[in-house]
């Protein structure tokens, strides 16, 4: 099995601020150096679990791992450009390679595209509509990753 990591790199940006302090170091005599990272847990790389939308949402411990983890298919919207919603029908057009079961992971380049340290990154990049999220989770054809 192929695995790919999409984490993205943890580093002070428009939205995300980082703020590590050193809490025990060798220089201070501590047998261990040790630093105390605070940063905003929508800022990165993480999976939002229901509960983030919905008030009767279920919250992350109740989301079996299994759901996260498995085959999965790219579903090519590069062309979506700056606001480009990622719709139902966007995603059945394009779905030609995804097999029941598979985890799908909308492609929209849009980090090749716009630097991650400016506004236009976080406010102007192709977005998941309601309707493709519902058609997602209501399809056996499509299961999304987000």
């Amino acid at each position: 099995m192929r695995i790919v990591d999409l984490s993205f790199p943890i580093r002070p940006h428009f939205r995300g601020k980082v703020a590590p302090q050193l809490v025990a170091s060798h220089a201070q005599g501590h047998p261990l150096q040790s630093t105390l990272l605070t940063l905003g847990a929508h800022a990165y790389t993480h999976v939002d679990a229901p509960l983030h939308f919905l008030v009767d949402g279920r919250d992350i411990a109740a989301m079996p791992v299994d759901q996260w983890v498995g085959d999965a298919a790219v579903v090519d919207l590069t062309h979506l450009g700056a606001n480009g919603e990622v719709t139902a029908e966007e995603l059945k057009r394009h779905a030609d390679r995804v097999r029941a079961g598979d985890i799908v992971l909308p492609r929209t380049d849009w980090p090749k595209r716009t630097s991650v340290e400016v506004e236009a990154f976080w406010t102007q990049g192709p977005w998941t509509g309601r309707v493709a999220g519902r058609a997602g989770r209501q399809s056996r054809r499509l299961r999304l990753s987000s």
